[in-house]
């Protein structure tokens, strides 16, 4: 099965007011339109969400990772059927995007 996120694309970060999650426009994943309001000059980019926990806002802004990473799992674990590799880079993945939901600075 293919599948393909149809949201706002990341990378997404805690915004620098805290508080609110903001979308990164990047070459590979411009943002804009009439959907997209930017708010960098006050938010730092793209909002996504506001008025959120922030202790809660970690979480959010490592959603786009964590179903990235979650999605490309699926994808290797269907090729895995055929061949047995590439498990280490998947598990720095996985630990990446775990360590952005949780905050951890390493």
């Amino acid at each position: 099965m293919k599948y393909e996120f149809k949201g706002t694309p990341g990378p997404w970060k805690v915004s620098k007011v805290g508080s609110a999650v903001v979308a990164c426009s990047t070459p590979d994943n411009p943002i804009g339109g009439r959907h997209h309001l930017d708010h960098s000059d006050h938010y730092g980019g793209y909002l996504v969400a506001e008025s959120i926990p922030d202790k809660d806002a970690s979480l959010i802004a490592a959603a786009p990772d964590l179903l990235k990473v979650a999605i490309d799992y699926l994808e290797m674990r269907d090729r895995l059927l055929h061949t047995m590799h590439d498990t280490e880079s998947f598990e720095s993945k996985f630990r990446l995007a775990i360590h952005k939901a949780l905050n951890i600075q390493e």
